[in-house]
């Protein structure tokens, strides 16, 4: 995920208003919530999200520029205009979003995800949504959970960490400026220029570096964003050259910055390298275009200083605050995307977005709040026609709201395409031994549910079902002793059985302890978090600290699982590492590869009288939290079977058949006819998109025992 504060920055109070307006940032801003808004709603361009580091370097172009000017007027910064001008212009329109997604929470989601949502509010709030969000991203037990309806304001927080120091730190370079008397304006302006080239080198270098090392913290932390706002204070400083340009090189200069932007936002993605070094393309780009418009006006770049463009500039804040709750409540009216989401969540955004622009954020921020006493408004807060416009659109955009309000709540819902023939087929009926049958009737019954039993726990709540094996501080799961034999050993039998794998097999740990506990097994587990227990370079592009741990853990957990000679070795991945391999293989080599890897490592923990089973994940689902909502049905939780499953099951057969393995498919546990309930049995299946809850494993684990068991030989 990503996003930004469109702030526009101006100051009303240090120049005439006519002086600083720029046309053309305006469009800048046009392009970079546009292209926020197609990212998050439709998935595409690849780039997308790159309009935040589009406003970043505005906002550091603007605010820095501001700063200037003021000390240059007044010989000094006030900090109390300065934060007072920011309180004005950013905390209402954030703070009516903040408090109007917290509540609408409350009234759709389960209560775990509204009280999570409350609380990223509260970071939202206090300007530390980024930090909040880089410590979910790298929470393992957060990952593949619901998108928090606030994730969009790290970007804010970012900006505004800045400005709490930046400020002080160019007062302070004054202040020294002051004591030397050949330090004039000119030279002091150079001086914080070159400290701010100091802090861009640093910040970019600091960026390189986490971006490899640990790319989600780099994607969110102030420190890894300051050189984006730092190009733009670099440019309010030494960007005054530009003043003597002629119109052609304006033109030209413009429009090639304008080409930058438009190719960053369709060749940059999410990959390795981001945001450094490739979030330099767009910054770059977007610094062209500034500074090919300061000190004269860009006459032929129509794109970005037409007036429509010009309008979407002026809202493009209160565009991207409303933009990411509305995506994330239409999908939860609807019970996931789809061309009716999209649209509805558009239309909300263009409504509330135009009514919380001109109703809040444009008339707190021109009026008198938090001005001294007796200062004079730079100009008439209202007028007459202001007024009547601001009327007609608020009936109107009211309207229209609840129109669209009560047709999305009165939409007709129906399960997914192909679920009623499926109910009404009981082919698979044969293929099924007598306790997968009991279990198949269970699934039906779950797919064919109208309404939500009663569910233990909440499905909501699902996530607090996890196996317990899965907290790192057992042992289970990424271990830091791969010579131990007694980490993570549960039960007391004279047999062992080792799981291994990512965390999927962790999962599994419930079940399996469920299923053999009785047959006198004791059951160990051997889990790292997004590595498949394959004999192959692993390639995680955005994850180098995951991958890093992949290939330096494989040779050692099988040197440790030969030392404890067990009985029964059962491995099994997460569908998503299909395809994980070192060298990125196309489609077609993927299988091939795939079943190589496997079959590497079934033999490396293979020895004489030892049965080894792959055992397939459950099928990929939609996140609980996500589709369980206080106007869903269960259907709308319906998952099915994708591709990437079928293939892996696929390539793990033949490597089964070629090294005497056995291959286990749960699949007939999970689903039916293709499709996959999100309960079972009054059971919550998942915690999230990948994991099973350690009470579905104890509905399962009676299936599991026949399917283990099946596999080993008779004693």
């Amino acid at each position: 995920m990503s996003s930004t504060s469109a702030e526009r920055a101006t100051d009303t109070t240090a120049q005439p208003r006519k002086s600083l307006l720029r046309p053309d940032i305006q469009g800048l801003r046009m392009i970079a919530v546009g292209a926020v808004i197609a990212d998050h709603a439709l998935g595409r361009p690849s780039g997308g999200f790159v309009g935040v580091d589009i406003f970043f370097v505005i906002s550091g172009f603007l605010i820095t520029g501001l700063l200037l000017r003021e000390h240059d007027r007044t010989g000094t910064i006030s900090f109390v205009n300065f934060y007072r001008r920011r309180i004005k212009r950013i905390l209402p329109a954030a703070t009516l979003v903040i408090v109007v997604t917290v509540i609408v929470s409350w009234l759709l989601f389960a209560s775990s995800r509204a009280t999570s949502t409350m609380w990223d509010g509260v970071w939202a709030f206090f300007f530390g949504a980024n930090w909040n969000f880089a410590a979910q991203g790298t929470n393992y037990f957060l990952a593949g959970g619901a998108v928090s309806p606030l994730q969009h304001y790290w970007s804010l927080a970012v900006e505004e960490q800045f400005y709490f120091a930046w400020p002080w730190l160019m007062l302070l370079i004054f202040a020294l400026a002051g004591r030397r008397a050949h330090w004039n304006t000119r030279v002091a302006h150079r001086i914080v220029g070159f400290v701010m080239l100091g802090i861009v080198a640093a910040s970019f270098a600091w960026a390189l570096y986490d971006t490899v090392n640990a790319p989600t913290w780099a994607y969110f932390s102030t420190f890894s964003r300051t050189w984006e706002l730092g190009i733009g204070a670099l440019l309010a400083v030494f960007g005054g050259s530009a003043a003597r340009l002629s119109v052609l090189a304006r033109t030209v200069l413009g429009w090639l910055g304008l080409v930058g932007i438009v190719a960053s936002v369709f060749l940059v993605d999410n990959g390795a390298g981001f945001p450094a070094p490739w979030a330099a393309l767009p910054v770059l780009s977007t610094a062209l275009v500034i500074w090919a418009g300061i000190g004269g006006e860009q006459r032929y770049l129509w794109p970005l200083t037409n007036r429509f463009s010009g309008y979407l500039g002026d809202i493009s804040f209160s565009l991207y605050l409303w933009h990411f709750p509305m995506i994330i409540f239409a999908s939860t009216f609807f019970g996931g995307g789809g061309k009716r989401t999209t649209l509805a969540a558009l239309l909300a955004t263009a409504i509330f977005s135009v009514a919380s622009y001109h109703l809040v954020e444009d008339p707190i921020r021109r009026s008198r709040w938090l001005d001294p006493r007796g200062a004079r408004p730079t100009r008439p807060t209202t007028s007459k026609v202001r007024s009547r416009r601001r009327t007609v659109l608020v009936t109107a955009g009211a309207v229209f709201a609840v129109v669209a309000l009560t047709a999305v709540l009165f939409l007709p819902r129906s399960g997914p395409p192909g679920l009623a023939a499926a109910l009404a087929d009981s082919a698979d009926d044969a293929n099924l031994t007598a306790t997968e049958s009991v279990l198949h009737e269970k699934i039906q019954e779950a797919l064919g549910a109208t309404s939500w039993p009663t569910l233990t726990p909440e499905i909501g709540e699902a996530r607090s079902a996890a196996a317990p094996q899965m907290n790192p501080d057992t042992g289970c799961m990424h271990p830091n002793d791969l010579t131990d034999p007694d980490v993570c050993l549960y039960g007391t039998g004279e047999k062992t059985a080792v799981l291994v794998g990512d965390s999927i097999a962790v999962a599994w740990m419930p079940a399996v302890i469920e299923a053999l506990g009785a047959e006198g097994y004791k059951v160990r587990a051997i889990g790292f978090g997004s590595c498949p227990f394959v004999y192959t370079e692993i390639n995680l592009p955005d994850r180098p600290e995951e991958t890093a741990r992949c290939n330096d853990n494989r040779e050692p957990a099988a040197a440790l699982i030969q030392s404890m000679d067990p009985d029964l070795v059962v491995m099994s991945n997460n569908q998503g590492a299909y395809g994980a391999m070192a060298d990125r293989p196309t489609a077609d080599a993927t299988a091939t590869e795939w079943t190589a890897a496997r079959e590497g490592a079934i033999r490396a923990v293979s020895a004489p009288g030892r049965s080894v089973v792959v055992l397939a994940p459950p099928p990929v689902g939609k996140i609980p939290a996500e589709c369980a909502t206080k106007v869903s049905t269960p259907a709308d939780c319906i998952s099915g079977v994708g591709a990437d499953w079928r293939a892996m099951v696929a390539a793990d057969e033949l490597a089964t058949a070629a090294t005497g393995a056995t291959f286990v498919s749960p699949l007939n546990w999970f689903c039916s006819g293709g499709f996959c309930p999100i309960f079972v049995d009054g059971t919550p299946v998942r915690t999230d998109q990948l994991h099973m809850t350690a009470t579905y494993g104890v509905v399962v684990a009676p299936a599991l025992k026949e399917a283990l068991l099946a596999a080993v030989p008779a004693a």
